[in-house]
């Protein structure tokens, strides 16, 4: 039987006393563990109310050193009525937040905690009682205590609306009761040692106010390809570690207002830290580095780092901005110690000026950082001037170079090597110098290894007004909304006219228009030029060099401006050594100075020396690669453009011109300009590859282009040879087996209303195609078009390519010495060419003996009126046989000779000299007769 029972188990006496006797130990171990559990959340909440006591004394010692302490005294308590309390006449209470009442706010509280001045999260997340005294006279303030918890049931404020006395007697009693040196119980559960808060505290008798002294040293804003600061902390006395010491960049913006704080990491490898804090430098003293601007790193572009503030407000892109270092210790007593700097978030400066209710302003551009934040997508800047309708932009409508600018570091192998800008080196700081330089970030996630392009007027579309804030009224929006005049000249020493600033070196590649500007203008900038005496440009830029550029466009490349596609002006601009492309298996045109024009451009005193522009399909130009545009005009005056050798040629596929590649609809006036380039394409000219269906009052005057020739052999006679062309040293070339070439103009295609006139021009090029003119290749169009070529002459040899064509069979050849095919004889008047030098060929080809152009030594009559003897004229030949033979007598006439402007009294480039003349033989070696 007692086997039996012992099988049944517990009865259930026995397991309710099992279970009984689990819940008591349990309870028992709840009870340790609850209690383990709030005494270290006690040991958080001390550690916040330490925190805040030194935060909050250090401050009140900032106030005392300045002279503000009064802004601490009870009548303050006036402005503060829900968060402060005087306690005695000279001992005031403070409490932070007062959310029982749904208030953060309290001039107090900013005086006591600005913001920046401890950890966020325990100034606004917490509650807190922070009790000081005050003695103005005795210049003395001093924290007594602070209470801390992050529990809403605290009952801190639940007696705050009481009287003085209720407040003294009552609740600070309780919260006396809860000081380190109370009633733990009290503060364990408080109030009372009843409730369910979790009280910290910090201060009371057993504080010691030992202070250490802290100071700035070294402290400097450095405005260069970064705008950064750099400095050292000092612990000038007392116990305090740097690795106690806090730093604070407090950026404030002089125009916007906004404000924004920063505190500096303290880096853990100071060996390669590019910025923060570093307190373990030695044992007085830390370096600390912080970067305002860096273009070439995403986000630590102004404009990323500082957009807005805590607050909502935005800082202004381009404003002055005062900089501020704070250092402080939440963590010890210690004094705080500020340095404060003021310069441009963006340029060298920026100068402001109002007439009535519009703002101008000048940026400075003292290096790339600077220029390349003139573009929009890089600095989020808004240029054009400011009037109402724009909150945020400062007027900036004009920029000053005023220095040198060299780009002086190419794309290297390795991409994480990337320097696409002008690398320098800053200071040593964390014990290595310190290599800047990098991708230019153009949007996020995307970066070029080079400078990219400055867009003037880019399209108002929703994803750019997302990204940079810019969100206008359309019914406000101004006809110009952004433009900018450049301007690199500055006045030299004993000179009256100014002096160019240089851009050297600069690269651009990996964008669809390349150029130091990008894209200029879109369709809802302004309306199209009708005139010349128009002065609203979007883009101006004057007394500029540009040298040893290499630009590579996806769609269009200039060295100054890729595409502009409303009113643009070069003035005084020089060119030299560039390298203009497009990019391999693309599509687009280009320009030594611009890619192409749509509506409304003026190149005034521009040159273009020694440059290589070529586009594997498209149009080309020395000068200007493509104009297109109706009833705009195209102005072209004082330009020149200069090739020594033939190793730089302007190369389009399409057409390409010494100045102009192709000119499509619009008035160009083209004057006082020449080229010696050497060209070729599919259609080619010296000076213009294509022009068709210009409107009346488009002209070509007074303009030129000078030949290159080669020395065969050497002088065997007394007298020298004769200075000949190779066939294989053409000026001007056709490319196709179908091309056309002009020594001056290509082809000229006009259609019905077409007005152009080409008058007092000329070439010494020579010229070589299918069909070929010394001064055109091809003249056609419409009977009814006004058009006209007078008082020009053509001195080149003409090589015709035609398969067949011998000088037994020469009639196969359309071929001119002056016009290779002509639709309309009548156009011509007053014109010459050398018969000689092209023997067999007719002046034009298609027309035996036309009218309006003879040989210039049919007679010498003729010979004498065509040549100037006697007359010195400046020559820059670049042939040295020439140059022994004729010294700087240009014997042929010069522009002015022809009618011409009188500025244009001067040759540049080399020609067949006249005393030797030379016979082609049509082989395909000429010969001296």
């Amino acid at each position: 039987m007692n086997r039996c029972k012992n099988e049944k188990g517990f009865t259930m006496a026995e397991l309710m006393l099992a279970v009984a006797i689990i819940i008591i130990l349990g309870a028992l171990a709840m009870v340790g563990v609850t209690r383990y559990l709030r005494s270290m959340r006690l040991m958080e909440m001390d550690n916040a109310a330490k925190e805040l006591f030194f935060a909050a004394q250090n401050r009140i010692t900032a106030e005392l050193n300045s002279g503000t302490l009064g802004r601490l005294d009870a009548k303050q308590m006036e402005t503060d009525a829900e968060n402060a309390k005087a306690i005695s006449g000279v001992e005031y209470m403070v409490r932070f937040p007062d959310k029982v009442n749904g208030k953060t706010d309290s001039t107090l509280w900013d005086e006591l905690l600005p913001f920046g001045s401890i950890d966020d999260t325990i100034r606004t997340n917490g509650f807190y009682i922070i009790t000081y005294s005050l003695d103005i006279d005795a210049n003395l303030a001093t924290v007594l205590d602070v209470w801390y918890t992050s529990d809403d049931g605290s009952g801190f404020f639940r007696n705050w609306d009481r009287s003085e006395d209720a407040l003294r007697n009552a609740s600070y009693k309780q919260l006396t009761d809860a000081r380190v040196d109370g009633n733990k119980n009290n503060r364990l559960k408080f109030p009372d040692g009843n409730g369910n808060a979790v009280i910290g505290h910090y201060g009371g008798t057993g504080v010691t106010l030992s202070r250490s002294e802290l100071a700035i040293k070294e402290f400097q804003l450095i405005n260069k390809e970064e705008l950064y600061l750099t400095g050292t902390v000092e612990r000038v006395k007392g116990t305090i570690t740097l690795d106690q010491v806090k730093v604070n960049i407090i950026v404030e913006g002089r125009k916007s207002g906004a404000k924004k704080i920063v505190t500096l990491d303290q880096v853990t490898d100071a060996a390669s830290a590019t910025e923060g804090y570093d307190p373990n430098s030695n044992s007085n003293s830390g370096k600390f580095l912080f970067v305002l601007d860096d273009i070439t790193t995403a986000d630590k572009r102004f404009n990323k780092r500082f957009s807005t503030d805590a607050d909502g407000k935005k800082f202004i892109p381009g404003e002055d901005i005062q900089v501020t270092v704070e250092v402080y210790s939440n963590d010890v007593l210690a004094n705080i110690d500020r340095a404060t700097a003021v310069d441009n978030s963006l340029f060298q400066y920026v100068k402001q000026s109002t007439e009535s209710n519009i703002t101008t302003a000048e940026a400075g551009i003292g290096n790339f950082r600077h220029l390349q934040n003139l573009s929009s997508a890089v600095s989020g800047v808004e240029l054009g001037v400011k009037d109402a309708t724009h909150a945020n932009r400062l007027g900036i409508n004009s920029a000053l170079q005023t220095t040198d600018l060299k780009w002086t570091k190419s794309k290297p192998t390795d991409p994480s090597e990337s320097k696409g800008f002008a690398e320098f080196e800053r200071p040593v700081l964390f014990g290595t110098s310190t290599s800047i330089g990098g991708n230019i970030y153009y949007n996020e996630g995307n970066t070029i290894n080079s400078f990219f392009p400055i867009d003037i007027d880019p399209k108002n579309t929703e994803s750019f007004e997302k990204q940079f804030g810019i969100v206008e009224n359309e019914d406000e929006k101004p006809k110009v909304r952004c433009f900018l005049y450049y301007d690199a000249g500055y006045t030299g020493i004993g000179t009256s006219a100014p002096e160019k600033h240089k851009i050297s070196n600069l690269k651009v590649s990996g964008v669809n228009n390349a150029g130091l500007f990008g894209s200029v203008g879109t369709n809802e900038s302004v309306v199209p030029q009708e005139n010349n005496d128009t002065k609203e440009y979007l883009l101006s830029v004057k007394n500029l060099d540009m040298s040893t550029a290499t630009i590579t466009g996806d769609s269009a490349a200039g060295t100054v401006a890729a595409t502009v596609q409303r009113a643009t002006m070069l003035t005084n601009v020089s060119i030299s050594d560039a390298t203009v492309t497009i990019s391999e298996n693309k599509t687009g045109n280009v320009g030594g100075a611009v890619g192409e024009s749509v509506n409304g451009l003026n190149l005034v005193n521009v040159s273009v020396t020694e440059a290589n522009v070529s586009t594997d399909s498209g149009n080309a130009g020395g000068l200007l690669g493509e104009h297109s545009g109706t009833k705009v005009h195209l102005t072209i005056s004082g330009c020149s453009v200069t090739n020594s050798t033939t190793d730089k040629p302007v190369t389009g596929t399409t057409a390409a011109g010494g100045l102009v590649g192709s000119i499509t609809n619009g008035i160009p006036t083209i004057t006082n300009s020449y080229s010696t380039a050497i060209v070729s394409g599919n259609v080619a000219g010296g000076l213009v590859g294509t022009v068709a269906e210009c409107g009346d009052g488009s002209e070509i005057k007074s303009c030129y282009v000078g030949g290159h020739v080669v020395n065969q052999t050497e002088p065997t006679k007394e007298k020298s040879q004769p200075v000949i062309y190779s066939s294989t040293d053409f000026n001007v070339t056709a490319t196709a087996n179908t091309g056309i070439a002009g020594g001056f103009i290509g082809s000229i295609d006009a259609a019905a209303g077409t007005g152009l006139t080409v008058e007092a021009c000329y070439s010494t090029a020579s010229a070589s195609a299918d069909l070929a003119g010394g001064f055109i290749g091809q003249l056609s169009g419409d009977g009814a078009a006004n058009y006209s070529v007078s008082n020009c002459y053509a001195v080149g040899l003409v090589n015709d390519t035609t398969t067949g064509v011998t000088a037994e069979n020469p009639d196969r050849t359309l071929s001119g010495a002056f016009v290779g095919n002509l639709a309309d004889v009548n156009i011509l008047a007053g014109n010459r060419y050398f018969e000689l030098v092209n023997e067999n060929m007719h002046a034009v080809g298609n027309i035996e003996n036309p009218a309006g152009v003879i040989a210039a030594e049919t007679s010498l009559e003729t010979y004498n009126n065509f040549f100037s003897f006697g007359v010195d004229k400046e020559f820059s030949p670049y042939n040295d046989r020439l140059k022994t033979m004729f010294g700087t007598r240009y014997f042929l006439p010069t522009v002015k000779d022809l009618g011409g402007d009188d500025s244009m009294n001067t040759h540049v480039g080399d020609w067949q000299p006249v005393d030797t003349l030379v016979f082609n033989t049509k082989s395909s070696t000429p010969t001296e007769p």
